[in-house]
């Protein structure tokens, strides 16, 4: 089930569901150390003997408000004659999720009505060693182990807690949220182990009236860290935290004064909501998590929430454009702590630098390989420069110029292969099979020329002629052996085979249409063009939904074995990469037809996916993706830029 809410700061990130049940509860590193891993928290109400949990029986409307991450959700159950209206949020600063519940009574006669909020957390992850206990110095629950601590309150007419209970869940079954719909709650004041919790609190209401119920969860390293936050609430109140916070988030998203004038409403909409977004993935450090939505580890025993150094970098891309510069800057120091000694990132990581999980091998053909994504080194260069050309900030540079630019420029023009002048092995970006790529030798190519002005500032007259030696043959030898005169177009991938002959996969691959960002090189030679527009031809879904999918026949999420009619799952980046090649074209009128065709694919409060499916049109796979909503700034800057209209004044 995707993600429909993402609410969070730099330290604390909360995700719903469509159900409104609580996802994903990422603190202090966002995208790790997931405390509910797949399990959930979830709301129930028990109205005079009747009880619900929030679920496809309740009719929900699931939005944020206008320019903050605050959400604004109204659900009503039919059943209970009951509607809800939640505005909840991540405090911009403090690390308290906050929630304002109206609970409005359409009954035709007073109802007792409890409210039920069930904490299911695994600290750290993991269901063990966790104590889960009744403080009654604050009134509240408490879970905690080691150093994390998460305290559970809420209020209603001025009264706390109307019941809570604590429990040890037993191994292999569901915690004991089922507790609650007797209405009634055990009071029990301590768990160890695998443990949950649950708080109700109570009022009664008459016919349409409606009552607020308060609720808030502080989380911090120790008791005195989440004890000082429960002060905090009870002594500011959460509509005063909840209006300083959306005062915050407005203030950091209208700060470049971006100039929407000219702009289509929905498109501004999608615009800001995904700066939004993208905030809300990038960690105090500067790491930037390319998805918070855990779902996927159902897939395939892992996830996306993690540091993949070419998402970081397009979403720098994005900001840098938008004029979100001080964040970029935080995200390459990040890089520089983290890139190999030998000039080169490592396929992802965690969000506090450490190196996560792979599949790539070291050892391919009985040959010692580097398991990396050369691209991903190489697109980091590009968009430093992008940076650089935005804020002209020397100073920054010199601070990374060593660490990073240097380093990472002597690793691509060392990783080429002597007898082939192409690059040698490494990862496709999609992490499908290895080889050489069309597109990761075009970004290495642009990153060398790039990387050259910047060279030049620091008078680094030996890397600049290396780079002058090597570029114009390496040019010469992609088109010459990636170019197939049967098919008219360059194939996306060859491999080098033991007696030295270049084998050419033919398979039509999106991941080309890349190079429309690449100047330098997309200037180099015509084909290019008649190479995407074949490109677009095959892999277009010609469904009613439409789009552009990855690659022929692509089996991951797939959903048909049609693939003259389906190649693949339409995919919200593949589809922007096509947009953006109509703007170099300037065919402007097609390009806002993949603007639309995009936002029209967000969620009701503005959450794009991975991909979605080719006859609904619904998300699958994660949402939100941090490249999705990357790319659709881009593109739309871009767009904008051609139409001669400028965002930033």
């Amino acid at each position: 089930m995707s993600r429909k809410i993402v609410l969070g700061n730099k330290n604390l990130v909360l995700t719903y569901d469509s159900n409104l049940n609580v996802r994903d509860f990422y603190f202090p590193h966002i995208g790790d150390e997931n405390h509910l891993e797949e399990d959930k928290n979830r709301i129930g109400f028990w109205v005079s003997g009747k009880f619900s949990w929030i679920d496809e029986e309740w009719n929900r409307k699931i939005r944020y408000k206008k320019d903050a991450l605050v959400s604004e959700i109204v659900a009503t159950s039919d059943y209970l004659k009951l509607e809800m209206k939640e505005e909840a949020a991540v405090h911009y600063t403090k690390n308290i999720y906050l929630q304002k519940i109206k609970l409005k009574n359409l009954n035709t006669e007073e109802k007792d009505i409890r409210m039920f909020f069930h904490n299911n957390l695994k600290l750290y992850g993991k269901n063990k060693n966790n104590t889960a206990l009744y403080d009654p110095k604050t009134k509240s629950i408490i879970h905690y182990k080691k150093n994390r601590y998460f305290l559970f309150n809420g209020m209603v007419d001025d009264n706390g807690i109307f019941e809570y209970n604590t429990d040890k869940s037993k191994f292999g079954k569901e915690p004991n949220y089922k507790d609650a719909e007797d209405g009634k709650l055990e009071n029990n004041t301590i768990a160890q182990g695998r443990v949950n919790s649950m708080i109700s609190l109570r009022a009664k209401i008459k016919p349409g009236e409606t009552k607020t119920f308060y609720y808030w969860i502080a989380a911090g390293k120790s008791f005195e860290d989440i004890k000082t936050l429960n002060s905090l609430v009870k002594q500011k109140g959460i509509p005063k935290l909840l209006k300083e916070t959306t005062i915050l988030w407005n203030s950091w998203l209208h700060k470049r004064n971006l100039d929407f004038e000219k702009v289509d409403n929905k498109l501004e909409e999608l615009y800001q909501k995904s700066l939004l977004i993208m905030r809300s993935h990038i960690n105090e450090n500067g790491a930037i998590v390319t998805s918070l939505d855990y779902e996927h580890v159902q897939f395939n025993r892992d996830t996306y929430n993690y540091v993949w150094p070419r998402d970081g970098a397009f979403t720098t891309i994005a900001l840098d454009m938008a004029g979100y510069t001080e964040i970029s800057r935080k995200f390459y120091r990040f890089l520089s702590k983290i890139i190999n000694r030998e000039g080169f990132f490592w396929p992802k990581y965690y969000s506090n630098g450490a190196l996560a999980s792979t599949w790539h091998s070291w050892y391919v053909g009985h040959e010692e390989q580097l398991p990396i994504q050369e691209d991903q080194t190489a697109i980091v260069l590009i968009s430093l420069y992008k940076h650089y050309e935005i804020s002209k900030d020397f100073q920054f540079l010199e601070e990374i110029y060593e660490n990073l630019i240097k380093r990472s420029v002597s690793f691509l023009l060392g990783y080429i292969d002597e007898k082939t002048g192409l690059p040698l092995n490494s990862y496709d970006i999609w992490e499908n099979q290895e080889g050489i790529h069309f597109y990761t030798a075009a970004t290495i190519y642009e990153a060398l020329i790039l990387s050259r002005k910047l060279l030049v500032l620091f008078g680094d007259e030996f890397l600049v002629k290396e780079i002058d030696n090597k570029t114009k043959i390496f040019a010469e030898k992609i088109f010459e052996n990636f170019w197939d005169e049967e098919e008219e177009r360059f194939v996306t991938t060859i491999k080098k085979k033991k007696n030295g002959k270049m084998e050419k996969d033919k398979i039509i691959d999106s991941s080309i249409l890349l190079v429309t960002f690449f100047e330098n090189f997309y200037s180099l030679d015509s084909r290019i063009n008649q190479t995407i527009e074949k490109i677009i031809d095959r892999l277009w879904v010609k469904t009613e939904v439409g789009g552009c999918c990855r690659f022929e026949n692509d089996k991951y999420h797939q959903l048909t074995r049609d693939i003259e009619k389906v190649p693949g799952n339409p995919w919200i980046l593949s589809t922007l990469l096509v947009g953006n090649y109509y703007i170099l074209e300037n065919k402007l009128d097609k390009a806002l037809e993949i603007l639309k065709w995009v936002e029209d694919k967000a969620s009701g409060a503005g959450l794009l996916p991975e991909q979605v499916h080719p006859y609904t049109g619904e998300a699958i796979s994660v949402s939100p993706y941090i490249l999705s909503h990357s790319m659709y700034i881009i593109v739309m800057n871009n767009y904008l830029e051609k139409k001669g209209i400028r965002l930033i004044k």
